[in-house]
């Protein structure tokens, strides 16, 4: 399972030895696609599932994670070399893990039941989709990509709309009333459409 790694550090030795903000969009598309899909992609699937123990909980978990981390570029290398991207994109990983435990426990609490954790388990071998869950998350990482063109605002409008927060959320993250989010995020999801032929869901 390491040589996976190997491979991938040895490919992009000189584009994760600079700072993220330096890389160009072609460099983070190139390294993210190689992360999200193939081989890579599924060892990160892997992964996950087997601590969430729900397939479609661990799709979720891992492409708005690398999503995340393809339109944030908050990667610094930590003078540990080439490894510590491993590490970093493990800790990620971990962090959303941990953000999703959380929401669990938020939902058990406000419902007053336990969640039944034996109903979300599958047998199936991870991956035995014909690759359908690392083409999901392509397709969540081509649409950060595209949100990354727009100007600032618009830009972190869509990003936490495609993270899953609420009006109410990005009305309050952003200091603006939710009007005035719904109209730029609307402006935004037409200029995409136009320029890229994608449609992004807006958050309920």
């Amino acid at each position: 399972m390491t040589g996976l790694w190997v491979k991938h550090l040895e490919k992009f030795a000189d584009t994760l030895a600079r700072p993220s903000r330096t890389w160009s969009e072609a460099e983070a598309d190139e390294l993210w696609r190689s992360v999200a899909g193939g081989p890579l992609g599924h060892l990160l699937y892997c992964f996950v599932s087997k601590r969430v123990n729900n397939l479609a909980d661990a799709e979720d978990i891992l492409y708005k994670c690398l999503g995340e981390l393809a339109i944030g570029r908050n990667y610094i290398p930590q003078g540990e070399g080439l490894i510590s991207f491993r590490a970093w994109v493990y800790a990620c990983l971990r962090k959303h893990m941990g953000k999703f435990v959380q929401r669990q426990q938020r939902r058990q609490k406000l419902f007053e039941h336990s969640i039944d954790d034996a109903a979300g388990a599958v047998a199936d071998t991870p991956g035995d989709d014909g690759g359908r869950e690392s083409q999901k998350i392509e397709a969540h990482i081509d649409a950060m990509t595209a949100v990354a063109t727009l100007p600032p605002q618009p830009r972190a409008i869509m990003t936490r709309t495609m993270l899953g927060e609420t009006d109410d959320q990005i009305a309050q993250a952003t200091c603006l009333t939710k009007g005035n989010v719904r109209q730029i995020r609307f402006r935004a999801m037409r200029d995409l459409r136009k320029r890229f032929g994608i449609s992004i869901p807006a958050a309920s």
